[in-house]
């Protein structure tokens, strides 16, 4: 069955990595099915290479908004007025060339779903990270992969690296991202998709591919560790812990049992 024609955005907050943003967004122009339109939302003006940029074959916009990857995607979401469908992706995620196409076959064939994340072919966030080059040498690896029942089930969460959601309740409920949260916003894509649940389901595909790079230069507060907490009773459901590194590892995670990683 062919997918119905949605209006799909792809919105990418950045900082400090101009040279991988022009790499990434030259790889995203050869999706199979393109975006409509492609926003970018940078921390200074040095961020984005805009002759790179002039290249794209889509419409693309540039907005500017407060640092910090919250605030920044908050204001993707207040530019893509017209889409149904809003794809973020990380500066450093290449994604396969089927992605977008597949999200709009996910997205028409499930109008229960409000929320949907990807599977990763390598993250480079759970190590040293990995370059461009080996990034793009493993999607193109994987371009021969496809099956006619391509997994899709429930899940806890999006991955911020790579995230749909689905417009119509995020206008109609007023949802954002938590602008409270650290500059680099850890854990702000579980917040947001948790805020769509009652609303839809949440899913996870492996149609969706891609390579997460995980480089550690450009963010914005490279030194806060932050912990969700959910709290009972008469207290808030959420709230928001921030501790910096080493304080953290020495006094507080040993005492309450937790773990996490820095930011």
């Amino acid at each position: 069955m062919q997918a119905t024609k949605l209006n799909i955005a792809v919105g990418i907050a950045t900082a400090g990595r101009r040279e991988v943003l022009a790499e990434m967004a030259s790889f995203l122009a050869r999706q199979q099915r393109l975006p409509d339109l492609l926003v970018i939302c940078p921390v200074g003006p040095n961020d984005v290479d805009m002759a790179e940029l002039q290249r794209f074959p889509r419409p693309t916009l540039v907005v500017n908004g407060p640092v910090g990857l919250p605030a920044q995607r908050n204001r993707i979401l207040s530019a893509v007025t017209d889409a149904d469908v809003i794809v973020f992706f990380d500066d450093d995620f290449f994604a396969d060339e089927r992605y977008l196409a597949n999200i709009e076959t996910l997205f028409s064939d499930h109008p229960d779903v409000s929320a949907a994340t990807g599977y990763l072919l390598a993250d480079g966030a759970v190590g040293p990270g990995l370059t461009v080059a080996q990034g793009l040498d493993i999607v193109r690896s994987d371009r021969g992969w496809m099956r006619s029942d391509v997994p899709m089930f429930d899940f806890d969460g999006t991955y911020g690296c790579n995230m749909a959601f689905r417009l119509e309740p995020v206008r109609r409920y007023k949802i954002l991202f938590d602008e409270n949260l650290p500059l680099y916003g850890w854990q702000e894509d579980i917040d947001f998709s948790m805020q769509l649940q009652p609303h839809g389901r949440i899913v996870k595909s492996e149609a969706l591919r891609g390579v997460h790079l995980g480089i550690k230069i450009g963010r914005t507060s490279p030194s806060i560790f932050c912990v969700r907490e959910r709290c009972r009773g008469s207290t808030p459901e959420c709230s928001w812990d921030v501790i910096y590194w080493p304080t953290w590892r020495e006094a507080f995670a040993p005492s309450h049992g937790l773990t996490g990683k820095v930011v």
